[in-house]
Formats: structure tokens, sequence, C-alpha cells
């Protein structure tokens, strides 16, 4: 079997998020709350490395020449999405594959209090004009906080969500709501393309997904195109409560609701605190 499929078999067993890393010299391995897990013993060539990442574009329609960073993403089967990070070191390849599953797992098997979750997802569906910043160590803790919201919303209908991604992290079903979504570089070139529809979508939430590392512009060229009625959504990936209420101050942002994520290692749940910048 080859490394790949190997490696793709392995992705299909799990339920939930989970991330390998293939880096040359060393066996492929998963990410777990215990530490680096090694999936073989037999560590991989760059010539293994590479003839992954060729695999998995081909399986992702992808077609031109390799670069030397890139991310792509694509579903696969049944059991989800995979996201794909590469890069190079000392002229080889090393590569980050995602798993994240379609859906966002139920409230009670991601949150350590969902009675908790409920009441915070039920204020944000009657609120409006508000901006939340979601922040903490795992850029995919804080997209499900997020997916696990916006499913709660659209559940309840009546609302339609917007969202701009890189990469997409849940398939949300529209259900009773509607929702619209946009991965950045499959659909989009741009933010501002994502933005400039606005006025014809008409959302009641916009998330944008970590706005200051991808798409490195000010929030203030963001705003410009959303009305003050609708909640916008930031997800701050790897950053702490301290750098994101000092960014804010820095562009202009006089209140915005935090919404911090934390997970207990011991079970993997998942709990959140929330604060206010004013």
């Amino acid at each position: 079997m080859s490394l790949a499929k190997f490696l793709l078999d392995f992705l299909t067993e799990e339920n939930y998020f989970i991330e390998v890393l293939i880096v040359p010299g060393a066996p492929p391995k998963v990410r777990t709350k215990e530490g680096l897990i090694p999936l073989r013993d037999k560590p991989t060539t760059p010539d293994e490395v590479k003839g992954v990442l060729i695999y998995l574009r081909e399986l992702a329609g992808k077609v031109g020449a390799l670069g030397k960073r890139g991310v792509f993403t694509f579903a696969y089967r049944d059991m989800g999405r995979i996201r794909v990070i590469y890069g190079m070191q000392r002229n080889a390849y090393y590569l980050s594959l995602l798993r994240v599953p379609f859906n966002p797992p139920p409230p009670e098997e991601f949150f350590q209090n969902p009675t908790k979750f409920e009441k915070l997802a039920e204020v944000i569906y009657h609120e409006k004009g508000k901006i939340y910043v979601v922040h903490g160590e795992d850029w995919f803790v804080n997209a499900t906080l997020i997916g696990e919201i916006f499913n709660y919303i659209l559940e309840k209908g009546g609302k339609v969500i917007l969202t701009v991604e890189n990469p997409l992290a849940y398939m949300l079903k529209h259900k009773n709501g509607l929702a619209i979504q946009k991965e950045l570089y499959e659909d989009i070139m741009q933010l501002s393309a994502a933005l400039e529809d606005v006025p014809l979508v008409i959302p009641d939430y916009v998330y944008i997904f970590d706005a200051l590392n991808i798409y490195q512009v000010e929030f203030a060229e963001i705003f410009k195109y959303i009305p003050r009625s609708v909640d916008v959504f930031l997800n701050f990936p790897m950053k702490g409560r301290y750098f994101v209420k000092s960014y804010l101050e820095k562009i202009g942002v006089e209140k915005a609701i935090l919404l911090e994520t934390v997970m207990d290692t011991s079970t993997g749940l998942i709990d959140f605190n929330v604060a206010s910048t004013g």
C-alpha cells in the first residue's frame, strides 16, 4: 500500500478533527493531546512525501506545477474534507494533513457544559451589530465553536450567514436558515470579492477566518463593506486575549465580545470564557 493511501485510510477511521504531520527523515506522526504519536516505525523519504503531495493534488483536481508552499482542500468520500498544507525545507517537501468532518459534532460531544453554550447561542441569535472575536490555541477548536453557534442559528431559522474561510471548516446545512460559504483560492481570490457580495446577500452574520494572517488587511477595510446591523465573527487562531485586545484597540474597534476557547486536556471537551473590550 502506498503511503498516501495508508494515511487516507488512517484519517477515515476518525470521527473528529485529526492532523497528521509528514516530514522527511521521520515517521508520519499524528498530533494528539498527549503529543505526536508515530504511525509507523519507518522514516519517510523526500520522494515519499512528494509522492503523497502529488497524489493528494490529483484527488483534489489540482493541475499545474508544484509551488514551494501552498494550501488546498478537497472532500473525501463521505467522511469529510482533507486540508493539505505543504512547504519546503532543504529542497524537500513537508506536509500537514488535517481531516475535518462535514458537520460540527453534537454540542454534548464538544462542550463541557452544553447548557452554557445554548444560552450563549440564544443570545447571539437575538443580538444585532455585535463584533465577536474568537481566540484560543487551536484554529479548529475556534472554528468548531463558531460552527456550533451557526448550526444553532440555522436550526432556529430566519437568518442568513456568510462565511469567508481558508480552509472551509464545515459544510453548514441550510436547515431553517441560509448559509453561503466562500473558500479562499477556491471560490474567491481576495477577501474583498466576498465582502462585495454583502449588499446582494444581506446576511445577518459574517464570519471571516484569520483576516490578520491570511488576508493581511486592516479591519477598517472589512467594516466598510458590512452594515452596522450585521453581527461579525472573527477567528484569531493561536492568539491570546492580551494580543487580541491590544490589536483591536490599535485598529479602533471600540467594543467587541471576546470568546476564548479552553480545552480540558483530560476529557478533550471545550469550555469558553466570555469577556468584552468595552
